[in-house]
């Protein structure tokens, strides 16, 4: 099921994925596997332009991984090759401790 465009995706397929794996590609061909948490809102969309309300990914890693932020290649199992997003570490402020990394769609 191609979603598209990067600039066109909204937050709808994604949703029905919360809690299952992605797979995260770097430049150098190494895989690690993450999984969505939470779909989140960004608020309104701050310009008429968007295609889309703004919206961001949370996902979960392994125990013990640590991922640079980086730009890595993105694919599901059902959602197939999803493009090139940026990574980056944050806090989940309903679960500090816990490693969370955030995929932003503007």
């Amino acid at each position: 099921m191609p979603l598209g465009p990067l600039d066109e995706i909204t937050r709808t397929p994604f949703e029905a994925q919360t809690g299952t794996p992605f797979t995260l590609t770097d430049g150098a061909g190494n895989t690690v596997e993450i999984v969505l948490s939470e779909v989140v809102d960004s608020g309104d969309r701050p310009a008429r332009w968007m295609k889309r309300d703004p919206f961001k990914l949370w996902f979960d890693v392994p125990s013990g991984t640590a991922i640079p932020s980086n730009v890595y290649s993105f694919s599901h199992a059902k959602l197939g090759t999803i493009g090139d997003l940026l990574v980056t570490p944050v806090i989940n402020p309903d679960n500090p401790g816990a490693p969370t990394y955030e995929v932003i769609f503007n």
